[in-house]
């Protein structure tokens, strides 16, 4: 058996709070019940709440799934967005120092964090074996939440010279959590998602009916929401679950809409993948969540 792949966690959690979204605490249970995979380190951003918010969530969620152990530093405020070095930032860039070649960086939220590490340390891109990214869109000239909050950052982070791969917005079109999804998830009353299972079982109802009223079903799968940070997540546990992965070149403006074209050969590309396969990355989410226990 490989060696579990040391992550580093960049983040934007309200999974117990007030926010935009779980999804982020779901990929962070995810990982966390995933053998493949060891979470070494979270940083946590604004973006789905306020920093403050974002931060005790991410401290409270390691808690109670038992691993204290784990370091979380706090990272860029909504006000944050000028690569001024935050405790988040030097951790990243330390981290990496520490162990060149060895950490993965998966970002879930806006990328001023890692805009800010690497401005401060030319070692930092080069000595990461990959990032992950959840954000921007496949499609030129869309936007993406993410990208959008810090287009700067996000600018910047595309052009890191580090193998990079971008989940994009457009996949996570295909994959729906349903409740029926939430009562599988919440079946082991000793896992620490089930707690959660009132909150699980309301946004389902909300994304339902938010996306069905303004027509945002066609074209995607309905039910309940897309969980776009744990996609991003299954790429670091199982990656066979991608498929037209493909080198690009992109881009960034101002207004965080994204410009995407085949790789030129310049700087290093990213990989974008183009398919994933719902129904075994349904499967492996329903039994990895639930393994997180106190």
């Amino acid at each position: 058996m490989l060696p579990a792949r040391k992550v580093l966690v960049d983040t934007d959690p309200c999974f117990f709070g007030w926010g935009l979204d779980l999804d982020d605490g779901l990929a962070l249970l995810f990982l966390l019940g995933s053998p493949e995979v060891e979470v070494v380190g979270v940083t946590t951003t604004y973006g789905n709440s306020f920093l403050a918010v974002t931060d005790r969530d991410a401290r409270l969620l390691l808690a109670r799934a038992g691993r204290k152990h784990i370091p979380v530093h706090r990272g860029a405020g909504f006000f944050h967005r000028d690569n001024r070095p935050t405790d988040a930032s030097r951790f990243l860039a330390e981290a990496v120092r520490r162990e060149p070649g060895e950490l993965t960086l998966l970002t879930l939220g806006p990328l001023t964090n890692v805009a800010a590490a690497a401005a401060s340390d030319p070692s930092f891109a080069r000595g990461l074996r990959e990032l992950v990214m959840m954000g921007g869109r496949a499609a030129t000239g869309a936007s993406e939440f993410n990208f959008r909050q810090d287009p700067a950052a996000a600018s910047a982070v595309l052009a890191l010279p580090c193998p990079k791969v971008e989940i994009t917005f457009d996949i996570c079109f295909g994959v729906a959590i349903t409740a029926g999804d939430v009562d599988v998830l919440c079946a082991a009353k000793e896992s620490t998602v089930s707690g959660n299972a009132a909150r699980l079982r309301r946004f389902v109802s909300v994304q339902k009916t938010f996306r069905h009223r303004h027509g945002w079903d066609h074209g995607s799968a309905r039910g309940g929401f897309h969980p776009w940070d744990v996609i991003a997540a299954a790429w670091l546990v199982a990656p066979g679950l991608f498929g037209g992965v493909r080198e690009s070149s992109v881009s960034v403006d101002a207004d965080g809409r994204s410009r995407v074209g085949p790789w030129d050969g310049s700087g290093a590309p990213v990989r974008i993948p183009a398919t994933l396969d719902a129904g075994r990355f349904r499967t492996l989410f329903l039994d990895r969540v639930p393994r997180v226990r106190p």
